[in-house]
């Protein structure tokens, strides 16, 4: 039944964020999902080009 509805979760999210690893179980059986957003590099890329250090620091 968990599982079931970890996998409904990220089904939910699916078009915006990206689930980063596996579901980590915590204290008391509570259950973290990591999630990033999926334009998250993409910004990130835009904004270093943008401040002209692109190639600098990552090889764009």
């Amino acid at each position: 039944m968990l599982e079931n509805f970890i996998q409904d979760l990220i089904r939910k999210q699916r078009p915006y964020y990206l689930l980063q690893g596996n579901p980590i179980k915590g204290i008391d059986n509570q259950y973290w999902l990591v999630f990033k957003h999926r334009d998250a590099d993409k910004l990130l890329k835009t904004v270093v080009k943008f401040l002209g250090i692109g190639s600098k620091l990552i090889g764009i």
